[in-house]
């Protein structure tokens, strides 16, 4: 279950903000990261549902259900807490930053840096360069998601 899911009146943008305001603090200050493997680790799965999860956002959710009947009506994501907004922004920002590199890539090129943050004696140390367009993915979704 996605961490947005985890109370079902929560505004998936505001859930996601939190996440890479948390990111982006633990990337560009190593102490900032000791004790807040719980916010990277959450960043990283919000990573992996975007990847992964082909109706996550979707602007016509019904669409994958038609075939299915009205009891896979629940499952379509509510629009009204901003899940499309969401993957937008995600989208957005790899595109800005990440430009010509394919999405796969850039994704695993931010969660490696994630994890070498989260877990500096498990992980390699992510090089410079990935650090600071990690950062700067961060600093563009933040920016990407603010609520009006």
């Amino acid at each position: 279950m996605s961490i947005m899911a985890a109370y079902a009146q929560s505004d998936a943008r505001g859930a996601a903000w939190l996440l890479a305001a948390a990111a982006k603090k633990c990337i560009s200050d190593a102490a900032a990261a000791l004790g807040n493997e719980h916010s990277l680790n959450n960043a990283y799965r919000l990573l992996e549902s975007y990847r992964a999860n082909t109706f996550y956002g979707s602007s016509e959710p019904a669409r994958q259900y038609e075939r299915g009947g009205l009891e896979l009506l629940p499952l379509i994501p509510s629009t009204e807490r901003h899940i499309a907004e969401v993957r937008g922004a995600l989208e957005q920002a790899l595109d800005t930053v990440f430009a010509g590199v394919p999405k796969d890539a850039a994704i695993d090129r931010i969660e490696s840096v994630l994890r070498s943050v989260a877990y500096p004696a498990k992980f390699n140390r992510s090089a410079d360069s990935d650090k600071e367009l990690t950062e700067a993915f961060f600093d563009e979704l933040l920016k990407r998601l603010q609520i009006r």
